[in-house]
């Protein structure tokens, strides 16, 4: 025993001693050294050990800063992620190495021990932020439920609900026929998917607009058959039609049964085509167990913000079940308020809470399949091209489509992420326009004003950045509008280097926060630029240099295209297509011109709904963007102007 004390006499002495030698004054953040202190004597450390690890941290500190290992004070590491990396190095640095032994593993033990503080207190410091945006909801909540309460479109939802409850029980959605349930049928306006989607239903609980039909599982198609999951044709409707409804009946009736969400991947698959469907039909028959959201994004966002544990497998009612029995617990004082209001609230909560315009009622449907075929039946390229733009996507991270205007750069940006995630989730796409103004502040991190000073805000590279992060298995698409109209140097500031697919985890200091930031590789940047836009001189390098450049060309040419637009319209335009293209030619062939400023498909492609374009639509695009186009490319040749305005109008007359 009297050897045992000795020795740890001599330790001390020792570590003492080095302190005293080395005139240690690396302890730069001594409110973190006290709070070290503290969670020792906290867990019933001995005074003297507690004296020997804060003295060997300094001892290791000073050690690690001569050697170049950190460029600060140990005490300054507030992240275990941090302190592992210097551990790290520590363990093979044969300085460190020969101290530890010297020491008799005494700093090895006190750097462990800090670790394990460091453990603690980020641990404590999530819950207290858990607490508080509960804490913050409750508030929000009850400062506004009054309100809510006035509101004639809401309090109409509740009434909808039960009045939905007593027209369509589940018993007898065991006994609904197929033109009962589907839209496209001669009886349509009464079918019950019409009645949810647009009808009398459409704003009981949730709307469920947006997509296609078949998000419905079945619906009957223009072309005169039944189609289902990813717009396919159904072959033998009405056995299909019995097994999907038996499915969803079944679905729906063990959930009240059981109080639980049942295994749909086993027992009910035809569940997982119509998710934003079962998650509105969910709400409307079990108020208390789901809540009055249908967009995936949107309950993703809930559960991230409350850090609320959910399988996030594309079946939005699931999601919406586990938040609502989260709420159960955390917030019981609103159980004697409708359900509606939970849902409600919610919604408006996460949008203040993100500094976005509340949306309005109708949600997006983040759900919808979207692969590959739906692209090329889409988009008027062809598979060769699709898969050349996303292998150069893959490898390099960032590309830029490039085009004349109108050619569809941006749907084509769009629908190529959906295509590559596997569905419609506007979650993970971001849209957004660079412009002369557009600075760091806005697009990383800066300093706003508020009431009483200003406040550093994140900007929206940086949360999608971390919502990237925070999600590794997901793919995550930037598409910037405009991109060759924003300053980079200025907007991407030193993250500039970062967007380059070998540079892609690397860290740098953020210049407002100093924190450390990476850009995850699995966010990939998608720009978009206007080749005919006069205003821009050459490309900048730097930008040139980090991302792969896809030229998009008119399809006038396509036979997709050709098929679409005779579709669209009731008569054959045929002619005024043919004149477009010689148009084309005179641009490419003027030198003031050239390629980058011909005409593009999409101009006619315009968003008719419930009827065919006719011979007025198309004087239209003509008269009103087309010819202002050309009237702004030849506004030094008048008689170019009156020859392509003579020829176009010529066919239109005809």
């Amino acid at each position: 025993m009297d050897n045992y004390e000795a020795l740890k006499n001599d330790i001390e002495k020792n570590i003492n001693e080095m302190v005293n030698d080395l005139n240690l004054n690396v302890d730069s953040n001594n409110q973190m050294k006290n709070r070290f202190v503290e969670w020792m004597l906290k867990n019933q450390f001995e005074q003297k050990t507690v004296n020997n690890y804060t003295n060997a941290i300094s001892v290791v500190s000073r050690e690690a800063i001569n050697e170049n290992l950190i460029n600060k004070p140990i005490y300054d590491i507030d992240n275990v992620k941090e302190l592992d990396e210097l551990l790290e190095k520590l363990n093979q640095n044969q300085t460190y190495i020969e101290r530890r032994v010297a020491s008799h593993n005494t700093n090895s033990a006190a750097m462990n021990q800090y670790r394990k503080f460091l453990e603690d207190i980020n641990m404590t410091t999530i819950e207290e932020d858990n607490i508080n945006i509960i804490e913050k909801f409750k508030k929000y909540y009850f400062d506004n439920i009054e309100e809510y309460k006035l509101n004639e479109e809401a309090i109409n939802g509740i009434k909808l609900r039960e009045k939905f409850n007593v027209e369509y029980p589940i018993a007898k959605l065991k006994n609904m026929s197929l033109e009962e349930y589907a839209l496209g049928t001669d009886n349509f306006v009464n079918s019950l998917s019409y009645k949810l989607e647009f009808g009398e239903y459409k704003h009981a609980g949730m709307g469920c607009g947006g997509g296609s039909s078949a998000k419905h599982g079945i619906y009957f198609s223009k072309d005169n058959v039944y189609r289902g999951y990813k717009n396919e044709v159904i072959d033998n409707p009405e056995e299909y039609w019995i097994n999907f409804r038996n499915q969803l009946c079944d679905f729906l009736t063990e959930i009240g049964e059981t109080n639980e969400f049942p295994n749909v991947e086993e027992k009910y698959p035809l569940i997982q085509t119509i998710p934003l469907i079962a998650a509105k039909l969910c709400f409307l028959y079990y108020p208390n167990y789901f809540i009055s959201i249908g967009s995936r994004g949107k309950l993703q966002t809930i559960t991230e913000l409350f850090e609320i544990q959910s399988q996030d497998d594309g079946i939005s009612a699931r999601i919406s079940f586990n938040i609502c029995k989260f709420f159960k617990e955390a917030f019981p004082e609103r159980l004697s308020d409708d359900p509606q209001w939970l849902g409600y609230a919610l919604w408006r909560f996460i949008n203040e809470f993100e500094n976005d315009e509340i949306e309005e009622v109708e949600q997006e449907n983040n759900d919808e399949k979207y692969d590959k075929n739906d692209f090329l039946n889409e988009v008027f390229i062809d598979e060769e091209k699709y898969n050349s733009i996303v292998s150069v996507l893959e490898k390099k991270k960032n590309i830029i489509l490039e085009g004349a205007p109108g050619v569809g750069k941006t749907f084509m940006a769009k629908r190529l992420a959906y295509s590559i995630i596997g569905r419609k989730d506007k979650s993970q796409v971001q849209l957004i326009q660079f412009h002369q103004s557009y600075s760091y502040e806005d697009f990383i991190e800066g300093f706003r004003p508020t009431e009483n000073g200003f406040k550093l805000e994140k900007g929206l590279f940086y949360k999608i950045c971390k919502k990237a992060e925070s999600n590794p298995k997901e793919k995550f698409y930037l598409i910037i509008d405009e991109i060759n109209r924003g300053n980079l140097s200025k907007i991407f500031g030193e993250l500039l280097m970062l967007i380059e697919s070998d540079k892609r985890g690397d860290e740098l200091t953020l210049a407002y926060s100093e924190l450390p930031f990476s850009v995850p590789s699995n966010l990939f940047i998608i720009g978009l630029m206007n080749t005919a836009d006069r205003s821009l001189a050459l490309i900048d390098y730097a930008l040139r240099r980090r991302f792969s450049f896809v030229r998009i060309e008119p399809a006038f040419d396509s036979p997709k295209f050709i098929k679409a637009f005779n579709d669209k319209f009731d008569q054959d335009f045929n002619k005024i297509i043919e004149i477009i293209k010689k148009i084309n030619d005179a641009i490419e062939d003027d030198k003031s011109l050239g390629s980058g400023f011909k005409i593009g498909h999409s101009y006619f492609c315009p968003d008719i709904k419930d009827r065919k374009g006719n011979k007025r639509d198309i004087e239209d695009i003509i008269t009103y963007e087309i010819i202002p186009l050309l009237e702004e490319y030849w506004y030094d040749n008048p008689d170019s102007i009156i020859q392509w305005k003579d020829a176009l109008n010529g066919v239109l007359n005809d």
